[in-house]
């Protein structure tokens, strides 16, 4: 459980630093 929960945040760390990069896809959510 602790590793899925340590995934979770790796991806959610890049998907925000793309966001950042890419503010049209932050924009949808």
């Amino acid at each position: 459980m602790s590793q899925i929960k340590h995934f979770y945040q790796s991806i959610n760390k890049h998907y925000r630093a793309a966001s950042s990069l890419w503010p049209g896809c932050g924009a949808q959510q």
